[in-house]
């Protein structure tokens, strides 16, 4: 662990992971193994989350098809999507429909990413079944999706600026 914080606040890195030799998996890749296969490839081993790094305090920017703020995972019964949301602090719909068909990919990648469940909208379930990589992050969505058929792809800038209007700047990232 030590050797990965000392690369991960490298400015030039952007991502590492390990080679790993892929070993057959009987139930498949499927959101329940995902976090323990991304941080050690040992089943339910879990080293980040061990040294209390879940993604708490991070906000994680994601672009793709759409994604249901009312799937179990993001759903917050008390609040709108925004700054004070438990998942998703901004939802920009960047010429998209705003949707995500029932088991979209946008909706899968960000419960992958940063999933919590909270099956009544309020009280987080403990189980930790199916939670993504980075738990305890938020999530910044843009929605490039035109209806089920087409995407509408923002400039780089366009990206890049998409979403911070959720954001403090002293919380935007650098």
């Amino acid at each position: 662990l030590a050797m990965i914080a000392g690369i991960s606040i490298n400015p030039d890195i952007c991502f590492f992971e390990l080679n790993l030799e892929k070993r057959p998996q009987s139930n498949g890749l499927h959101r329940p193994n995902a976090d323990w296969m991304v941080q050690s490839y040992v089943y339910q081993a879990r080293p980040f989350f061990d040294a209390g790094l879940d993604g708490t305090g991070v906000v994680a920017a994601v672009s793709d098809t759409g994604l249901d703020v009312n799937n179990c995972y993001f759903w917050d019964k008390s609040n709108e999507v925004g700054k004070s949301h438990r998942k998703i602090i901004s939802y920009n719909v960047f010429n998209g429909d705003d949707s995500d068909y029932q088991g979209g990919h946008g909706s899968h990648v960000c419960g992958l990413l940063a999933g919590k469940k909270a099956s009544d909208g309020v009280t987080v379930d403990d189980d930790g079944q199916g939670d993504g990589i980075a738990p305890g992050a938020k999530i910044a969505f843009v929605d490039t999706t035109v209806g089920k058929d087409g995407y509408n792809y923002p400039s780089d800038t366009e990206l890049l600026n998409a979403g911070r209007e959720g954001v403090d700047d002293a919380d935007k990232a650098r």
